[in-house]
């Protein structure tokens, strides 16, 4: 593996992690080949946490020839497709892109996660992915929302969903959010996941 500036080595990812002054870290891309490594990543990290976290086996991810889904997974005798989307707040995003820090500042301070916030990004990317399936008229088994937000802790999100059910959604059977690393998740470091809601991999009450 190389590791000029040009490349595919360390000194290319240590780039790729410090765009937007920092925000979103090493799930920044630069080109196509990129994005899929970063999609690749997270998939296996969905997969892990699957069977860490919930007792759930599935297969290593396949690449699909369509989109959707973006890749195929095995569970049991089942081939699910799986579809990933960035939970991310685009505006942050772009502030800053333009220089503003995610750790101090108005920017620092607007990207502070409230339970209202939360709910709100969450069912509007639900939404949007269930309006664009339907449109199509397609459905996917799987949508795996991840979030690499910097300050959506997962004491916060597992508070939050403990208290408030999130709504099926018609044309995604079992929706998923996977959050970013988190050194002290369980007592060991782990990408802490949430089922959302599922018709797939739980048995029926």
């Amino acid at each position: 593996m190389g590791s000029s500036k040009g490349g595919d080595g360390y000194e290319k990812w240590v780039r790729i992690a410090n765009k937007n002054n920092g925000y979103l870290g090493l799930h920044n891309w630069e080109s196509a080949e990129d994005k899929m490594i970063v999609e690749l990543g997270v998939v296996q990290h969905w997969s892990k946490s699957m069977f860490d976290q919930l007792g759930i086996e599935v297969g290593m991810p396949q690449p699909s020839p369509n989109d959707p889904p973006d890749c195929f997974v095995q569970f049991g005798t089942r081939s699910l497709g799986v579809e990933l989307m960035l939970m991310v707040e685009r505006a942050h995003l772009e502030r800053a892109a333009k220089g503003e820090s995610p750790y101090s500042g108005q920017l620092f301070q607007d990207m502070q996660w409230t339970k209202n916030r939360f709910f709100a990004k969450l069912n509007e990317c639900l939404d949007y992915k269930d309006q664009n399936y339907s449109s199509r008229g397609v459905s996917v088994d799987t949508l795996v929302m991840f979030s690499p937000e910097t300050w959506l802790f997962s004491h916060n999100v597992s508070h939050w969903l403990s208290e408030t059910r999130v709504e099926s959604r018609n044309s995604i059977s079992s929706a998923f959010l996977l959050l970013d690393y988190a050194p002290d998740f369980g007592g060991r470091g782990r990408y802490p996941l949430y089922l959302l809601y599922d018709s797939i991999f739980t048995p029926a009450d």
